[in-house]
This record gives C-alpha cells, structure tokens and sequence, in this order.
C-alpha cells in the first residue's frame, strides 16, 4: 500500500520515555498510566506543535506494518503508518506482529529494509 505523504514535519523526534503522568495512546486510545514506558513524538506539521504518545502495543504495530509494507516494495519513508491509523489498518490486512523486545523488533524492521535494499541493488545490476 504504501504511506504517500504529501507534507512532512518541519521537525520530528521520537523517543522512549517514562510517562510522569497518564497520557492517551494516538492509537489504540487507551490510558498509559504513570510510570509506564511509552514512545513520545513531537514535531512540528503545518504550523502546529505535536506531541503524541504510543503504548507498546501500538509501538510494535507500527514496526510491524512498517516490516510488511518494506517487503512488499516500499520504501523507508513510505513503510511508516501513521500511529492514528494503525489500529484500523491491522484490521484491513493481515500483519504479522513482530516478536521479542521493541528493540529486537526494531531491529527487524533494519534488517527487512537491509534485504530490501539488497534486492534492489541486486536487480539493477542484473546480478
């Protein structure tokens, strides 16, 4: 399928962080208590200051949309769903979640774009 985007954020930044207070997943709605890890990302899109974060549930939905979408020929930049829209896109297709730790998945989605990158090379120099 891959995400077409047509504007990108004058700034991004993700990371890990622990919550000090509840905050609302932007995917699957539910409440991240205080204490708990969640991934942060903030930015800036079309004027506006963003924030938004993700319950590690949702985290390894977005790896694992991102691996799919990889292997079926996107690329980095358009294998990325964006977190509000998840949920319903698990519901849509048939997406192998990713197993082990949110680093381990990560590096599976680094290892599926390395074989991606792979093929291509391989099929532009007719290897």
């Amino acid at each position: 399928m891959c995400f077409d985007y047509y504007d990108t954020p004058e700034f991004y930044n993700s990371r890990v962080v622990k919550c000090r207070k509840p905050h609302k997943c932007g995917g699957c709605k539910v409440v991240i208590a205080a204490g708990d890890k969640s991934q942060l990302s903030t930015g800036k899109f079309d004027g506006a200051m963003f924030a938004i974060y993700a319950c590690e549930d949702c985290q390894r939905l977005t790896y694992s949309i991102a691996a799919l979408e990889i292997e079926r020929g996107c690329h980095w930049i358009e294998a990325w769903c964006p977190i509000e829209e998840v949920r319903s896109y698990a519901k849509e297709s048939e997406v192998r979640m990713l197993q082990g730790t949110l680093d381990e998945c990560w590096t599976q989605v680094n290892e599926s774009w390395t074989k991606a990158c792979e093929r291509r090379k391989h099929v532009l120099h007719g290897g």
